[in-house]
């Protein structure tokens, strides 16, 4: 936090004085928050610069306030941004002079809504002074006369929407943690439990409303800027702030109602449980079905546990086939429900994700991978050996790890894209990996002792390694770690993809402001500003990205 320094003579306070007042009495639409000891020019620029050109229900916070550490809390502190100022907007013309403003003072920005971007995947400028544009208040959802589709706010978390949805009876795809933005899960390509029945989140965007680096507002659509249409899907974070968005819902189908299983196995099972996952995974996982495997330590003297929740959209009874899959490796504990779709993120797998959101922060670290298929052997293996470096003495009170394996079906991911060819003849989006993530894999790893840090994720990295093994790292851009995994594994292999990426990337975010998030150029450097320009950018063409094989684990 900015302070007066003790040499400044009185009569520059004094001066001071008098421009803080004038800013409170002649601009009573600046709603800026700053403490009694911030000064400095950043926070008179803020004040007079853009506070009067926002909205009445805008707010700008320094640090030091309540409301800056609330704003600025993340998932995880690993690698959290350090903002100079957080800028809570309450429209699109907020982001837009916020943009305009960042821009002209040469101060990178970044776009907030749930906070749940993973350590890595941000590139921080070493020198910080990053403004956040928080788009929490953006949080309406309206839905059409018909009640198909729901214009969604830029700031509308997981739970809200779906609350939203399932008051109207209706559903759609959505992603597995109720506590993350809606719009940076679906612009990364928006994988979830129900793909299987309505594709990805992408698939189920209709349009877009986008503010661009130099503040111009796009409406993006199958019929307007479609070549921002194709890239937006799949690497949205690229080119743009979204808004709002208008999604496709679907009627609800057994009243709104899922089955559940919970069912714990030891660890010693772990062979047959990634077995039987495999087993009715082929040829493909039933459209209906999403099943999640958490590996967690119970704790010195207790057997380390699977668990395998078990989500069926639909009745118990249509479900039987499967369940009786992993019921036949007699599970030593079982828990069965059916719960309504408003409640289902709540519940599932003993509640984790409760847990999840009511405790963000602290040193949480993850690296993930997918595969084809689970080499079971390989996977009781890893297993094994988590439970073995959780029980080492050393870690104990140190760390923990745990591993969880998310399978989801694909079988409407492909009609999603013809229903979409033959409607807005487009078959294609920048979401690289279409029908390829079977099997999502996240090694977790949280700790207390911060000298641990790099220990930590060479290990996570290194094994998340020897999972791919000699096959293509095909990442799901959401789960990526940035700048350490190839520009290929977030964004495609192919050379013709990779190309007109980056052809967007130049009409529409020519001076690099939104290439700190999961970037698809590489900076050669980040100094206290951006707007260097594509001639201070570096593109990583890695040569083995042609060698790469599909071999699976």
């Amino acid at each position: 936090m900015t302070r007066l320094h003790k040499s400044w003579w009185p009569f520059h306070l004094y001066l001071w004085a008098v421009v803080l007042v004038l800013v409170l009495v002649l601009l009573p639409a600046c709603h800026c928050h700053i403490p009694n000891t911030t000064a400095g020019d950043l926070n008179l620029t803020l004040g007079l610069g853009l506070g009067p050109k926002l909205s009445s229900g805008a707010d700008i916070y320094l640090r030091g306030s309540v409301e800056y550490d609330r704003l600025a809390r993340r998932y995880t502190d690993l690698d959290r941004p350090t903002f100079a100022a957080i800028v809570a907007v309450a429209s699109t013309r907020d982001v837009v002079e916020t943009i305009q403003y960042a821009r002209n003072h040469h101060i990178p920005f970044l776009a907030q809504s749930g906070g749940h971007a993973l350590p890595g995947s941000v590139v921080v400028p070493a020198a910080g002074g990053l403004i956040q544009i928080n788009l929490r208040r953006l949080n309406e959802v309206q839905f059409d006369p018909t009640g198909t589709f729901a214009t969604v706010g830029g700031g509308v978390l997981m739970d809200e929407f779906i609350n939203a949805t399932h008051r109207n009876g209706r559903v759609t795809t959505v992603g597995s943690s109720p506590c993350t933005g809606v719009m940076g899960v679906t612009l990364g390509g928006g994988l979830g439990r129900l793909q299987g029945l309505y594709g990805y989140m992408i698939d189920n965007v209709v349009q877009l409303t986008v503010v661009l680096y130099d503040g111009g507002i796009r409406t993006v659509s199958p019929h307007e800027n479609r070549d921002l249409w194709w890239g937006m899907r799949g690497a949205g974070q690229q080119f743009g702030v979204v808004t709002q968005a208008v999604i496709r819902t679907h009627p609800q189908q057994n009243d709104g109602m899922h089955f559940v299983a919970d069912m714990e196995f030891e660890s010693t099972a772990a062979a047959q449980v990634f077995a039987a996952v495999n087993r009715i995974a082929t040829p493909a996982l039933p459209s209906r079905l999403a099943v999640t495997i958490i590996s967690q330590y119970q704790g010195d003297g207790e057997p380390s546990l699977l668990l395998v929740n078990f989500v069926w959209s639909g009745p118990r009874e249509s479900s039987l086939e499967y369940l009786r899959v992993f019921q036949e490796l007699d599970p030593f504990s079982s828990n069965e429900s059916s719960v309504p779709w408003d409640v289902l993120p709540w519940v599932t797998y003993r509640a984790l994700n409760r847990m999840i959101c009511d405790n963000p922060g602290g040193q949480k670290n993850s690296y993930s991978a997918s595969l084809a298929a689970f080499n079971p052997s390989a996977m009781a293996a890893l297993v094994h050996d988590w439970e073995a470096r959780n029980r080492h003495p050393t870690a104990r009170g140190r760390v923990r790890f745990s591993l969880m394996m998310q399978t989801f079906s694909n079988t409407t991911t492909s009609t999603a894209v013809s229903r979409r060819a033959a409607e807005e003849g487009e078959e294609e989006d920048a979401f690289p990996w279409r029908n390829k993530l079977n099997h999502l894999i996240s090694l977790q790893a949280q700790y207390t002792d911060e000298s641990l840090r790099t220990e930590v994720d060479d290990l996570l990295q290194a094994t998340r390694d020897r999972l791919v093994g000699e096959g293509r790292l095909q990442q799901y851009v959401n789960l990526g770690h940035g700048v350490r995994d190839p520009v290929e594994a977030l964004y495609g292999n192919e050379r013709a993809r990779l190309h007109r990426l980056r052809a967007l990337k130049t009409r529409y975010d020519p001076e690099g402001w939104f290439d700190l998030y999961q970037p698809l150029r590489r900076p050669a450097r980040l100094d206290q500003s951006l707007g260097l320009g594509q001639e201070d950018m570096v593109t990583q063409d890695r040569q083995e990205g042609e060698k790469w094989s599909h071999d699976d684990l």
